[in-house]
């Protein structure tokens, strides 16, 4: 049913004086107190315009509530005079006692009391948040009080509520048969929700003039999540306005990229979403191809099955229409987290999409032809040719991982061999034209790589890399409390576990107490902090250490320093209560998904 359908068989229900009491439930947030309030407001009938309402949100007692409802009676009479008059007579107090009472309510405690069957007698009552009491108020309480409002005091009740959440539910279910007339549910869409959302915020003027004009892939990020909480839906709504006016006008496609984004962790951050990932899966995902398409990282919710629900995450990725993440969630979910906007991260990370709006749409031609490749099993060659020819025309965009998948893929289509090689051929040249000067940090690949050229030079210009950006550099900076620069940052996203070996192994004295302390602390910033841009070099640390621990040491030299070094790590960890991750080569340190594959 519809929000205006269950407007209308709501407000049907109210004036059926042969009902005496109708409970009308649905989800949090779905707009149930803003549609009783839409009723009361359009209404002809005295007893819906004149209702008495009440919260139970915190409520502790039957006495408390009540009380509420003494309260709410006097503020609604006009200047209080009839409920004045009442409380006197109830109480036989004077002119002057019973005057004081409106605006300071001191004695209502013990009147108020004594006087709720004059002030309920014959109206409307409107009980919500039923479910928001305290735990010390039991429902079947809540239910003896309604009955006897309806049955001694003529009263009509609407109760309101979220049965779902109802800790007491089983007894809800058996007195609920005997009490309760009608029940009325509103069952909200993702689509109407939006509208009374954007609505809301329009008619109380909380849209600024000046906002960016919300995009349509705002509605289509919502559909997708399904939220039908409007509190959320107005919330995501500013997070992406703000995001968006930090950005200045930006086309489609990079609404495209940026939105659903920006909708999906804001969502999770407010726990709007049923079997919702964490910020982590989201931050390090890629599209479902290949050796990735099992690309899950382990969440902390679960230590026996931390892959529980991944299709599930995966699908509404899909539905997203989300391929790969980065830089720009990382800044997003830094802002969630802290509440401070890096607005220069997100500004940069925008203007890389729009500057490189070419790379962004041969990265989207690309996933999109391995996502055909798997599941459109009556695509023709002819049109994967197709495909192949527009990915070749911006081959340098894409990642060594996803050309790689593209390779062997392509391989498998009538004729596509020779145009997989001439890719292969162009990415290479391009690749290392773009890295040899080693002034900029070579990505990692996501998995193992299985085309020889394309390992052969990703290793060469790391290489090189490596040697203008180190690791102990990093640390160096990081300790003394730098800010990272972009090199320092590129570094923390694409370092591998080989990469920290050979760092361990060549440091000594003082630059290895610098890098295994400070790699210590990445990590413990990673899981105590949610830093999530050291996921990856804590990870890749602590497989680095593990491998050179449990390495097998002979009486070489060499061998005896390594040894040393085993031990020096072992000691540390240990020290550092940390000795779990190396013990145990199932712990959460060997769940990064860039090591996984």
């Amino acid at each position: 049913m519809s929000y205006i359908d269950c407007k209308s068989a709501l407000s049907s229900l109210l004036l059926d004086r042969t009902l005496k009491v109708v409970a009308f439930s649905g989800p949090w947030g779905v707009g149930k107190t803003h549609l009783w309030k839409g009723i009361q407001e359009d209404s002809l009938d005295p007893l819906v315009r004149n209702a008495m309402y009440c919260s139970l949100f915190g409520v502790t007692s039957i006495r408390d509530l009540k009380l509420k409802l003494a309260q709410a009676a006097v503020l609604q009479s006009s200047g209080g005079g009839t409920v004045k008059e009442m409380l006197g007579n109830v109480v036989s107090v004077g002119k002057k006692a019973a005057t004081a009472l409106h605006p300071s309510f001191e004695a209502l405690d013990e009147i108020g009391f004594m006087a709720v069957p004059m002030l309920l007698r014959g109206k409307l009552i409107v009980i919500d948040d039923i479910e928001r009491k305290h735990d010390s108020l039991h429902v079947n309480e809540v239910l003896g009080f309604v009955e006897e409002c309806a049955q001694r005091l003529g009263c009509k009740i609407l109760l309101i509520l979220n049965v779902e959440k109802l800790t007491d539910d089983f007894i809800w279910r058996q007195f609920r048969e005997k009490v309760v007339d009608e029940e009325q549910r509103l069952v909200m869409s993702p689509s109407e929700a939006t509208s009374i959302a954007l609505s809301l915020h329009k008619s109380r003027g909380l849209t600024p003039a000046a906002a960016p004009e919300l995009p349509n892939q705002f509605r289509a990020a919502i559909e997708a999540c399904q939220i039908t909480n409007i509190r959320v839906i107005s919330k995501l709504e500013r997070l992406v306005r703000r995001i968006l006016g930090e950005a200045g006008k930006l086309d489609t496609a990079i609404h495209d990229r940026v939105v659903p984004s920006v909708v999906l962790l804001g969502a999770i951050h407010h726990r709007s979403l049923d079997n919702a990932p964490d910020f982590e899966f989201v931050v390090n995902y890629r599209s479902t191809f290949s050796e990735t398409a099992d690309r899950v990282v382990a969440s902390d919710r679960d230590a026996e099955a931390p892959h529980a629900g991944r299709e599930g995450w995966i699908l509404l990725m899909d539905r997203l229409g989300i391929k790969s993440c980065g830089l720009f969630e990382k800044a997003i979910v830094r802002y969630l987290e802290s509440g401070q906007i890096d607005a220069r991260s997100i500004q940069e990370a925008i203007r890389a999409f729009s500057e490189n709006r070419s790379a962004l749409l041969v990265r989207v031609a690309a996933e999109k032809f391995l996502e055909d490749r798997k599941w459109n099993v009556k695509k023709p060659d002819r049109s994967f040719l197709h495909d192949l020819e527009i990915i070749r025309a911006g081959v340098q965009w894409l990642d060594a991982t996803l050309l790689d998948a593209i390779y062997y893929q392509a391989g498998e289509v009538s004729g596509g061999q020779a145009v997989a090689d001439e890719l292969i051929d162009a990415w290479v040249s391009a690749f290392e034209q773009r890295y040899s000067s080693g002034e900029e940090a070579v990505p990692a690949p996501g998995h193992t790589l299985l085309h020889e050229k394309i390992l052969d030079v990703v290793r060469r210009m790391r290489a090189i890399s490596l040697s203008r950006n180190s690791l102990s550099g990093l640390c160096s900076r990081a300790n003394e409390g730098k800010e990272l620069s972009e090199s320092d940052q590129a570094l923390l996203s694409s370092v591998t576990t080989e990469d920290w070996t050979q760092a361990l192994r060549r440091a000594t004295g003082q630059e290895l107490k610098l890098i295994v302390l400070q790699s210590l602390e990445f990590h413990r910033a990673r899981y105590e902090d949610k830093k999530y841009e050291y996921g990856r070099v804590a990870h890749c640390f602590v497989e680095a250490c593990c491998l050179i621990v449990n390495a097998p040491h002979s009486s070489g030299s060499d061998d005896r320093q390594n040894a040393r070094l085993a031990a020096v790590l072992e000691g540390q960890f240990k020290s550092s209560g940390l000795i779990q991750l190396l013990e145990d080569n199932h712990s959460e340190a060997f769940s990064d998904p860039a090591e996984a594959e």
